[in-house]
């Protein structure tokens, strides 16, 4: 593998997860100054009370996910990446650092597409899942999102990352994935990774951003996932 190449992996792998967290509240704090540091999952509660309401949505954070601004191929990411064909079956929301809200997803995989070529970095993990999503049975793993919807204090909060809309259960996705062998696994580029498959087979990006990969796949395959299935085997 050149040296070019190699950086280009090292980079995408290291941006599987979030590799820059920025509060994302900035047009909040310039309506209410008093928008706090911490505690703000409660704060914003608060203030959904006050004014009467039971639902409230909030901005999200500015993650930034190495691999979805670069010109990552789709060849350079079906060497470093599992592809799979899977289902979600559970989701489950949580605070994080009671500032946020982060999703854990859980799938089972339908079909391996393609294995991996090159596991650069095989046990690499940066988060730890909750023990009520464990243990994963056969053919499952778990994935994090940022965002969801949580209760607190009484009050329904919404919080979804622009351009990573939220998985939606019993819906089928192709998934070019890191995926360690505790069963914890990131995408691609966050959402350029991600493809809902349709009635037809057809693997749609879940957003309208441009990427190498997803024009790709759209100008090789037509979004099919069984001409890729065909091409790969």
């Amino acid at each position: 593998m050149n040296k070019m190449f190699l950086g280009l992996v090292l980079a995408v792998m290291a941006g599987i997860t979030v590799v820059s967290y920025k509060s994302g509240f900035t047009n909040v704090q310039k309506e209410n100054k008093h928008v706090p540091t911490e505690q703000r999952l409660l704060w914003f509660a608060k203030q959904a009370k006050n004014e009467g309401r039971r639902h409230i949505k909030i901005p999200s954070p500015i993650n930034e996910y190495s691999g979805s601004v670069t010109t990552l191929s789709l060849d350079d990411a079906l060497k470093i990446s599992t592809v799979v064909i899977a289902e979600l079956i559970e989701k489950r929301s949580y605070e994080q650092n009671s500032n946020n809200i982060v999703t854990w997803n859980k799938f089972r995989i339908d079909e391996v597409v393609s294995e991996a070529r090159e596991m650069l970095c095989p046990d690499c993990e940066n988060s730890t899942p909750p023990s009520e999503m464990l243990p994963l049975h056969s053919k499952e793993f778990l994935l994090s999102t940022s965002g969801g919807r949580l209760t607190v204090d009484g009050v329904e909060i919404e919080q979804i990352e622009s351009g990573f809309p939220e998985f939606q259960e019993h819906a089928k996705y192709l998934l070019f994935l890191s995926l360690g062998t505790s069963g914890v696994a990131g995408t691609i580029g966050g959402p350029v990774g991600v493809f809902r498959l349709d009635n037809q087979g057809n693997a749609l990006p879940i957003n309208e951003s441009s990427h190498l990969l997803k024009r790709e796949f759209k100008e090789k395959y037509g979004n099919s996932s069984s001409r890729l299935r065909t091409r790969l085997r």
